[in-house]
């Protein structure tokens, strides 16, 4: 196996966890704006989260701002989605149409995920009364938690531009002919 399709599998399982995680846990955030009953989700499940924010901190997770429902109703509505189609194009590998559109999906990922780490990293969040990290160590500790879903888009971006299995093709320019040709005189 080579280092490309390695890397292809990897994106494959990257994009298919990313479908369960954004249906169990992500979509919470925007459930009661939805009137979606949080009666829906299993018991362990939402559990689980409560955990994760008990031991994290994530002051996303259970209160959301609404700028951050924005972001998971871009999740829910068009990252998950993509990430089906993006999975079975990985299983497959080296599928040249999805260039453009791991490009775009990976720019868009960074692009929302910085500025939730950099707020992880500076906000004072006793300030805004919701559970938040305080600590130098818990900030550190929430943000590798995150780190990995601004890692694996980079690494998908950098992949598709880079590899030439993904390149766009030209038609190549029609081969000249061996013979010379024939030159016609016109007679006056």
């Amino acid at each position: 196996m080579g280092l490309l399709r390695l890397m292809e599998m990897i994106f494959f399982l990257y994009f298919l966890i990313s479908v369960p995680i954004a249906i169990l846990f992500d979509s919470q955030a925007i459930a009661e704006d939805l009137n979606i009953s949080k009666s829906l989700y299993p018991e362990p499940v939402v559990e689980l989260g409560k955990q994760y924010v008990a031991q994290f901190k994530d002051p996303y997770f259970l209160n959301p701002p609404s700028w951050y429902k924005a972001l998971v109703f871009s999740e829910i509505l068009v990252q998950m989605p993509f990430c089906v189609v993006a999975s079975i194009a990985m299983l497959l590998g080296s599928r040249k149409w999805m260039r453009t559109p791991l490009i775009i999906y990976s720019s868009h990922i960074a692009t929302t995920l910085l500025p939730i780490l950099y707020s992880f990293a500076v906000d004072d969040f006793a300030k805004m009364k919701r559970v938040g990290p305080e600590t130098e160590e818990e900030r550190l500790k929430l943000i590798a938690v995150y780190a990995p879903f601004l890692v694996m888009p980079l690494l998908i971006l950098l992949t598709v531009a880079c590899s030439g299995s993904y390149s766009q093709t030209t038609q190549p320019a029609p081969a000249k002919s061996a013979a010379p040709k024939k030159k016609h005189l016109k007679s006056h």
